[in-house]
């Protein structure tokens, strides 16, 4: 099995299609634990928690929390009331240590991408500005939904004195790169105007990231209805995209995912990341992935499974 596929995702449910292998339900076992399932060439992996392993305590202690290289900045989405961005904040102290910076921005009460802005370069002053010197060194930022955009626009530079944010990696979970789908039902919001996809706004983002790039890492959820997965990769790229959990809804949900969390949190680690480089293309059948912990065959689907980290199918 690891001879015909390279596995670079660890995901609940992923599959291994038309495997060339013979492979056993021992091996599988083995490899894998509990709850594997053998069906018409395809390797099926049924949802366990998390990543797919139990947790082991034990295990654990042997991992000791570690410097990240740079500070870190969570910014919120859009109306975000205190839930994905602190909640992210306490997942990432989790897994650094005491002397990395991690730093949440909320935009609850904002209402332009200029105010956003300026609230990121007031909060960094206030956590990390030094002798009331603004802070210009680089960070690493994770960003939910329109907090992507908001990472985007302070690394422009600012009209008023040139200021930007100097990001060295960009991880976006469901962010509108593209636009929103339902950019159009925030007509009282003039940030929802500038997620219409081909906005001005997204235009001056794009052409400055082809002037001056940094590395975008975004991540999308199947069945994406307010943003929509297809508009969560920067243009011309996609993002790494996993299958929803039945029961979840696919965007509100996505700051929480722990498959997402896990990959972001061995980059910042600097560990092997779960996901390739390059993600896969995005099905075009989005229904068919759906993430089943007992499906009969009745219930299976044509092609079941499925993230944007999948494992080749070659030999």
């Amino acid at each position: 099995l690891m001879a015909c596929a390279h596995i670079d995702a660890c995901v609940p449910n992923f599959l291994i299609q038309e495997c060339n292998v013979d492979v056993s339900s021992e091996f599988v076992r083995d490899l894998f634990g509990e709850g594997p399932e053998i069906d018409g060439g395809h390797l099926v992996l049924s949802e366990r928690p998390g990543l797919g392993v139990e947790f082991n305590e034990e295990a654990a202690e042997k991992y000791p929390y570690r410097p990240f290289d740079r500070p870190v900045i969570v910014m919120s989405g859009i109306h975000d009331p205190g839930v994905a961005g602190p909640s992210i904040v306490r997942a990432v102290r989790r897994v650094a240590d005491d002397a990395t910076p991690i730093i949440g921005v909320s935009f609850l009460t904002t209402w332009t991408f200029d105010s956003c802005r300026n609230r990121v370069f007031r909060v960094l002053d206030r956590e990390l500005g030094v002798n009331n010197e603004p802070f210009d060194g680089e960070v690493d930022v994770i960003a939910v939904s329109m907090g992507g955009l908001v990472a985007r626009h302070c690394a422009l530079p600012r009209s008023s004195d040139g200021r930007r944010l100097n990001i060295r990696r960009l991880f976006t979970i469901s962010s509108p790169h593209q636009g929103a789908k339902l950019a159009w039902l925030g007509f009282f919001d003039p940030r929802a105007y500038d997620m219409k996809p081909g906005s001005d706004f997204l235009r001056r983002l794009d052409a400055f990231q082809r002037e001056t790039p940094f590395e975008i890492i975004a991540y999308a959820r199947l069945n994406d209805a307010i943003v929509g997965e297809h508009n969560a990769g920067p243009l011309g790229s996609n993002p790494r995209w996993l299958a929803t959990p039945r029961g979840e809804f696919s965007h509100l949900a996505a700051h929480r995912d722990p498959r997402l969390l896990a990959d972001i949190f061995r980059r910042l680690r600097g560990e092997p990341a779960f996901t390739d480089d390059e993600p896969l293309p995005l099905p075009d059948d989005e229904h068919a992935y759906t993430i089943r912990s007992a499906a009969t065959d009745d219930d299976k689907p044509a092609n079941s499974g499925g993230s944007g980290a999948s494992l080749p199918t070659d030999g």
